[in-house]
């Protein structure tokens, strides 16, 4: 027997629900339920699942950091920066935070921000190709 195991990103959250929705509105993705009320699925177009779960309350709180964060990236631009500026502001009014302003790069523009639970993720637009 091959052992072939899937990967997917994993986010813990305090109100799993509410924080699947928001990654789900952001990248227009599917959303269901995951093995219970405290584990969701977010089900990206590219096969990627990021999975939404409430740790058990028997043991710490999980450390939060940028070492694994969702990277979140949108199609190709011409003019990558307006697209990332505006796609801040969209996300800033479901609950985002700004850690990093939008910043244009040699392969696009990008921006670290926070979801409303305080996880670092990425935007990025890429430039033309």
């Amino acid at each position: 027997m091959i052992f072939r195991p899937d990967i997917s990103l994993l986010i813990a959250a305090r109100i799993p629900r509410e924080l699947a929705e928001f990654y789900s509105d952001a990248i227009k993705a599917k959303l269901s339920k995951g093995f219970n009320d405290e584990h969701w699925l977010v089900q990206c177009t590219n096969g990627l699942v990021i999975q939404v779960y409430r740790p058990s309350v028997k043991g710490p709180w999980p450390n939060r950091g940028r070492s694994i964060a969702p990277c979140l990236q949108a199609e190709p631009s011409a003019t990558p920066l307006i697209v990332l500026e505006r796609w801040v502001s969209d996300l800033k009014s479901n609950g985002a935070k700004v850690l990093d302003s939008p910043k244009l790069e040699i392969f696009g523009a990008e921006s670290w921000l926070s979801d409303p639970e305080d996880n670092a993720f990425l935007l990025l637009v890429p430039g033309p190709q």
